[in-house]
């Protein structure tokens, strides 16, 4: 549950064993007293901005290609565990946050924030852009008209469907087919 928020650990405590000790159960920065105020902040900074940088990457990876997306380490095990559970239930319009949440094994507002930390997206907007992302791999394929894909990757209001996908690809799908001759 708290895997994605860093750890610094400050302590008085100095030498090798108790440095692999506290690294060992999960602290990402171990500083020994006394330590350079510069230096914590330099650590703190770097922190979030790898933290930054993960979640730039995981969210091109679910933007990109949803069900090609391999992903490593224990949040990208948890991703992949997410993802999976996704597509599983991507033509499910009832498949919603709470839903999400609960099949995953979390409450509401932990998962909520472990998928943007992870991603930079809220839960919606993230099953909303592998649902659409589907919708264009399936309107690449030829896989049926622009309502029926918009029912299949879980959409129950066609509409709605072409505003989102507007929203995300510049180009309602009918005007996407046209303009690619799929």
């Amino acid at each position: 549950r708290t895997r994605h928020i860093p750890i610094i650990l400050l302590t008085a405590r100095t030498g090798d064993l108790y440095e692999l000790e506290g690294l060992k159960t999960g602290a990402d920065v171990y500083l020994t007293k006394p330590f350079s105020l510069q230096k914590l902040q330099f650590t703190v900074q770097n922190l979030l901005s790898l933290q930054k940088s993960m979640r730039e990457k995981f969210s091109h990876h679910f933007t990109v290609e949803p069900s090609l997306a391999k992903i490593e380490s224990t949040d990208e095990d948890f991703l992949n565990k997410v993802l999976l559970l996704l597509e599983q239930n991507i033509n499910n319009p009832d498949f919603n946050v709470n839903l999400f949440a609960s099949e995953i094994g979390m409450s509401t507002p932990v998962f909520y924030k472990k998928i943007f930390a992870l991603t930079g997206f809220t839960v919606n907007n993230f099953i909303k852009s592998v649902r659409l992302k589907r919708a264009m791999q399936l309107i690449q394929q030829n896989a049926g008209n622009v309502s029926e894909i918009a029912y299949q990757v879980g959409f129950n209001d066609a509409k709605y469907f072409g505003k989102e996908f507007r929203k995300q690809y510049g180009n309602s799908p009918s005007t996407f087919v046209q303009k690619n001759g799929f």
